[in-house]
This record gives C-alpha cells, structure tokens and sequence, in this order.
C-alpha cells in the first residue's frame, strides 16, 4: 500500500509541474500582446488597422460577386443563343427551346440586376467610408 501512496504522489508531482510549466508559458505569450497593445491609443490604432482590413476584406467578396454576376449573365446568354439556334434549325421541339431562352434570358437579366446592385452597394459603402 505505501507503493500505491508513493506512485500517486509522485505522479501529483508530475502533474504539478506540468501545470506550472503550462501557466509559464502561457505567461510568456501574453506578454508580448500585452506590451503591443499596452496603451489605449495602440489599442486603437491596432482595431483601426483590423476594421480597415475587414473593410478591404469585404469590397474584395463584393467585386468578386459582381464578377461572378456577371460571369453568370454571360453564361445565361451564351445558353440562350444555343437554345435560340437549336430552335431554329427543327431538329427539336420548338417550343422547348424557347421556353429554355425564355429561361436563360430571365436568368441573365437577374444577374444582371444582381450584380447592378452590388456594384452600387460597393460604390454606396466607398462614399461613406470617404465622407
């Protein structure tokens, strides 16, 4: 039984050790984000510096998402003149490949109006950021 007590203790032991050695280091790497950001005019000049590359991140996505927009139109147009000519050459039913032009014309107006939209809610957000 005095074995049993002697291998808890020294394993107590260990784990001590370990949690101080834990705790140091954790220590160790506040300290450097501490003294970074130790005053209130650096605290602010490092959130300044995160809202402006949050501001970057977000017109980047929206330029991105009016290229896919218009991407999208494109393909909508492209889609409806292979319907269009399919159409016209009677090896299929006329009606479907209208009704599939009527489709992607629809689509592509949409996109359109999706990326006009955007591209004035970028153009609202640079304003105001401006003003």
């Amino acid at each position: 039984m005095g074995g049993q007590q002697q291998t808890d203790s020294s394993r107590r032991t260990q784990i001590g050790s370990r949690l101080a050695e834990i705790r140091a280091r954790i220590e160790q790497l506040r300290d450097p984000i501490q003294a970074s950001v130790a005053t209130g005019e650096e605290r602010l000049a490092v959130a300044e510096r995160g809202a402006e590359a949050s501001l970057a991140a977000a017109e980047l996505a929206f330029a991105a998402s009016i290229l896919a927009f218009q991407r999208a139109a494109e393909s909508h147009d492209h889609l409806a003149d292979v319907y269009e000519h399919a159409s016209i050459s009677g090896k299929v039913s006329r009606e479907e490949m209208q009704n599939r032009v009527a489709f992607h014309r629809a689509a592509a107006a949409a996109d359109r109006q999706r990326a006009d939209e955007a591209q004035q809610r970028l153009a609202a957000n640079k304003a105001g950021r401006r003003a």
